[in-house]
């Protein structure tokens, strides 16, 4: 199987084994806006992967087909409630089961694949989160509060209090 590339993007599917060493989390950025009268940081990084030519390619992963619910759109951090349209909608946040009600004690392939996937994406933003605090403080630049974060959990290396797990996986029906 190949990756599907057009221009700026790239489609990996789910049977594809990934090379994660050309992910890429960028250094931290802080942006500023006003919400309710108060300035409000927000730190993020851009992620991409590294194309063959060192472009930087926009990352999509093909996940086990389930039934989705709760979405919800995502806008601009700027835009106010009554300008948010289809037409400047970013993207979408939505709920994804890991596996259907009848595969959670036995999953398919493909949810093994799709679990595999996103345990490799926080694994990836671990370490970035390792990488940028382990700075100099006057080059570091995550905001204090993941700093603390990451010292709390450096000790016992359980980094779920510092990143969020991407999912919570029950393997029994209550």
């Amino acid at each position: 199987m190949t990756i599907n590339m057009v221009p700026e993007e790239i489609s990996v599917p789910l049977d594809y084994i990934f090379d994660w060493g050309n992910f890429v989390v960028e250094e931290p950025e802080t942006h500023m806006f006003n919400k309710g009268g108060s300035t409000v940081e927000l730190t993020t990084s851009k992620v991409y992967v590294l194309g063959d030519n060192s472009e930087k390619l926009q990352i999509y992963f093909e996940v086990a087909e389930q039934n989705i619910f709760g979405i919800n759109g995502i806008w601009p951090i700027r835009t106010i409630e009554y300008e948010q349209s289809r037409k400047n909608i970013e993207g979408f946040q939505i709920c994804y089961p890991l596996t259907s009600l009848s595969t959670i004690n036995n999953p398919t392939p493909a949810e093994i694949a799709t679990r595999h996937t996103f345990n490799m994406m926080w694994e990836t933003t671990v370490d970035a989160l390792k990488k940028f605090c382990e700075k100099r403080k006057k080059h570091r630049k995550v905001p204090s509060l993941t700093y603390n974060a990451y010292i709390a959990c450096r000790e016992d290396e359980d980094w779920s209090y510092a990143v969020k797990p991407l999912y919570d996986y029950r393997t029994t029906v209550n």
